[in-house]
């Protein structure tokens, strides 16, 4: 088993969604077009900050001022990049050999990750991800998964990425295709980055002069 698979959170600033969630307990993945016994509900903890999510590991080891944390996943608009860089780089200060994953659209959002992992002194491995697929929250504790795609991992190191994290890296993309979302480590992961960026740029703009979603172009 590994490290990432004994315990998995979120960390959301939205209470009203991070409330819910804790209610049920679990997030509800729901396939675009599913209703009722088509909804998935993931058991996951979740957290406000994380801080919260480091106490609890404090907690859970009997005091001991040390995390297990080994790969934190950023997941938000390009707006909230830098405070989600912050507390993935809180999260990940004292941990050897982990990793940072970006998964956004855009480019650019690499440099303040990587300045937030040197500011806190984390060692983790600053991974570009890009997924070619699409989701939204519905509501509180809610996501649709609206379109199933690939994703793609890469070092922002490339060449210079040690085997500890190289490793862990390819272990992390062979869990995410376990869990049913395809997945690869690429070397060129900056190109394949440019073309989500030019996919979105063509449907984007139409969809909101249309008033639909991607999907229904």
């Amino acid at each position: 088993m590994l490290p990432w698979q004994r315990s998995v959170w979120m960390l959301s600033s939205w209470a009203e969604h991070t409330n819910t969630i804790k209610s049920l307990p679990g997030l509800i993945v729901r396939e675009e077009g599913s209703v009722g016994k088509g909804c998935l509900i993931g058991n996951i903890r979740c957290a406000g900050s994380a801080k919260e999510i480091l106490d609890f590991q404090i907690a859970e080891r009997n005091g001991e001022n040390a995390t297990s944390i080994k790969a934190v996943i950023i997941a938000v608009k390009q707006d909230g990049i830098r405070k989600a860089a912050q507390q993935a780089a809180q999260l990940l200060a004292k941990t050897h050999g982990g990793l940072c994953i970006a998964l956004l659209n855009g480019i650019g959002h690499m440099d303040a990750i990587e300045d937030s992992l040197s500011y806190h002194d984390a060692s983790a491995i600053a991974v570009h991800g890009i997924y070619h697929g699409g989701a939204r929250i519905d509501s509180p504790g809610v996501v649709a998964h609206s379109g199933a795609g690939l994703t793609c991992m890469g070092s922002s190191r490339g060449a210079d990425t040690d085997m500890v994290s190289d490793q862990a890296l390819r272990q992390l993309s062979a869990l995410f295709t376990e869990a049913g979302l395809r997945s690869e480590v690429r070397d060129d992961v900056v190109a394949a980055a440019w073309e989500k960026l030019c996919v979105s740029a063509a449907l984007n703009g139409p969809a909101a002069l249309l008033r639909v979603r991607n999907g229904e172009l």
